[in-house]
């Protein structure tokens, strides 16, 4: 990658992810209300559509920090370039289905303004680490499956960190409650 191309490809990491990461507490927000649900109400259909939503809220934001992650610390350098890209169109397609889900049950209205910001914000970011990669020799855009152990790597972490973060969500809902 050309030396214009990685500071443009860092900056852009490191921009994303501070923007990702001022929406940790949204993220949280979601889990932990989606639990206090669960533990009040008795319909077992709501409850799995609701945990189902959850946890593809997480997975959207968890790969948009990895891959944000990815991109501010070593900015297209290491063979990072290709586990970016799978993290970025895994985060895109978690956050398309996690849309489709909430249309189905209605948005809110202040909703609305947050997942629009949200599919901008990661469209867009995707559209720049695309045209970034586009320089690589390895880089192939259909590939996004993990086949580098950099992307197996994401999806370890990747689990480790959405069963943190459920079981925490899960915890503090049942503290919430009082239960």
């Amino acid at each position: 990658m050309k030396k214009n191309t990685a500071i443009i490809f860092r900056i852009a990491g490191i921009i994303f992810f501070i923007v990702n990461m001022l929406s940790v507490l949204e993220m949280f927000n979601v889990n932990i209300s989606t639990f206090m649900y669960i533990i009040t109400e008795d319909s077992r259909g709501w409850s799995i559509f609701f945990i189902v939503t959850a946890l593809l809220y997480t997975t959207y934001f968890l790969f948009a920090l990895f891959s944000t992650g990815t991109a501010a610390l070593f900015g297209g350098k290491n063979g990072f370039t290709q586990s970016v890209w799978n993290c970025s169109v895994y985060s895109l397609v978690a956050l398309s289905a996690y849309t489709s889900m909430e249309i189905i049950t209605g948005i809110e209205p202040e909703e609305q303004f947050f997942l629009v910001q949200s599919i901008i914000m990661q469209l867009f970011f995707s559209i720049i680490m695309l045209v970034c990669l586009k320089e690589e020799k390895t880089f192939f855009w259909k590939n996004i499956l993990p086949v580098d152990e950099n992307s197996r790597l994401s999806l370890k972490a990747y689990v480790i960190m959405l069963a943190l973060i459920e079981t925490a969500s899960f915890f503090i809902a049942h503290h919430l409650l009082g239960e």
